[in-house]
């Protein structure tokens, strides 16, 4: 399988963009044909019990014009597991930070017959001073901007 058929697929909220997301989109996109699933508004508030800063229309819009990812898709209400069961998905790739354990993951893809899919893990990008919920209990997140 060449570079382009590789299905790379990364998963987040991408609330107020930073360095630290970019070099993790970019450590992905080095993996083949990038696709990135924004997660839902409605699906941040459950998760995380508070509305993102930016609406997941902006997040997708930002993400497009940083002309990394090949495809920016926003995520499915609700339902975590339907899409890596409808996509051709050769790798998932994670934040340094995302999903600690990676056993639940490995069960859900092995229950929907996906145990293929290869889980990849991008290397941290200043992880003391550039994690999302440090930048925003500091004030400091923001729109990224070309």
């Amino acid at each position: 399988m060449n570079y382009k058929e590789v299905k790379v697929y990364v998963f987040g909220s991408f609330d107020g963009l930073h360095p630290g997301h970019i070099s993790f989109l970019k450590q992905a996109k080095k993996l083949g044909h990038l696709t990135v699933v924004v997660a839902r508004d409605s699906n941040i508030v459950v998760r995380k019990k508070q509305a993102p800063l930016f609406s997941e229309k902006k997040r997708k819009q930002t993400l497009t014009k940083l002309n990394i990812a090949d495809e920016v898709i926003l995520g499915q209400e609700g339902v975590k597991f339907d899409l890596l069961a409808t996509k051709n998905i050769d790798v998932i790739c994670l934040g340094y930070d995302q999903m600690k354990d990676l056993s639940f993951l490995r069960e859900k893809l092995q229950k929907i017959g996906r145990n293929h899919i290869k889980i990849v893990r991008a290397k941290p990008f200043l992880p003391l001073i550039l994690k999302s919920s440090k930048l925003k209990r500091l004030g400091l997140i923001r729109e990224y901007d070309d």
